[in-house]
């Protein structure tokens, strides 16, 4: 996908279940969650979409006016082609092997060279920048009581992004990490939402900590979520792992509203 979208010099958007799949700190991507995304949804006018059925939701993405676009759809399974909204070229295969296809095409058709840049980089990394300001304020902010950005922050500054998982529970959490959580590598951010339910969160990180043991694992989750979970926590003890699992009010649409004044505490499962 780095490569296909390099060879495009195209702006590149995920959505919640594919955070990960292209780096986060690369200068093409545009986001997951927000303003920033929306506004390249709005002025596009071909969009290439890899894997997704194209479903809109609040989980995912919908095109505004798609019938004014032209919508090219990469799906391994033929009934998520014209499902939603019309798909003017349908290539119906694996994603790798096709974007790698798409790649060579791309390179021969341009002997190598891709196509011309202009100021696409300039205009994700300001577009970007202006989306995310308001929470990179909230994730530099010292006010008390602490909020949620500023716990997310810090997680970025002390996770190793090459080898860590991160996931959320149902809800705030979901809302809030998907927007402003770096991800640099595929599964790095664990990803789900749809039809879901509280707690699921601390039992995909322990999953993935006895996938991968070398690597720190991460459970975000809210007040109500901690309740849910409440019987697994003998779990990491048991396994003989740190468990803080910060938790806080989740009143309100904080994936909008950094700064909520919501209150953070830490619970530590003991044996």
């Amino acid at each position: 996908m780095v490569g296909l979208a390099e060879l495009l010099n195209a702006p590149v958007i995920t959505t919640l279940k594919a955070k990960g799949a292209f780096p986060e700190n690369h200068p093409l991507f545009v986001g997951v969650r927000g303003e920033h995304p929306i506004a390249y949804l709005n002025k596009s006018d071909v969009i290439l979409t890899v894997g997704s059925s194209l479903s809109p939701g609040r989980f995912t993405h919908g095109i505004p006016n798609a019938p004014g676009k032209t919508i090219i759809q990469c799906n391994l399974d033929d009934l998520h082609l014209n499902r939603i909204f019309p798909t003017h070229h349908a290539v119906l295969g694996d994603a790798k092997f096709t974007l790698q296809a798409l790649a060579d095409e791309v390179s021969r058709r341009t002997d190598g060279a891709g196509r011309a840049a202009g100021n696409v980089v300039a205009e994700v990394r300001e577009t970007r920048d202006a989306g995310l300001a308001e929470y990179r304020e909230a994730m530099a902010s010292s006010d008390t009581p602490i909020n949620p950005y500023r716990v997310y922050g810090d997680m970025m500054k002390v996770l190793d992004p090459q080898n860590s998982f991160v996931t959320h529970d149902s809800g705030n959490t979901r809302d809030q990490l998907s927007t402003v959580y770096d991800t640099l590598i595929p599964r790095g951010f664990l990803g789900w939402g749809n039809i879901s339910t509280l707690g699921f969160g601390l039992a995909g990180a322990m999953a993935a900590k006895l996938a991968f043991p070398e690597r720190q694992s991460i459970a975000v989750t809210g007040d109500a979520g901690v309740g849910y979970m409440l019987g697994n926590l003998e779990v990491p003890v048991r396994q003989h792992w740190a468990s803080p699992s910060p938790t806080w009010p989740t009143a309100g649409s904080p994936a909008t509203a950094p700064g909520s004044g919501a209150t953070v505490t830490t619970r530590t499962p003991t044996a």
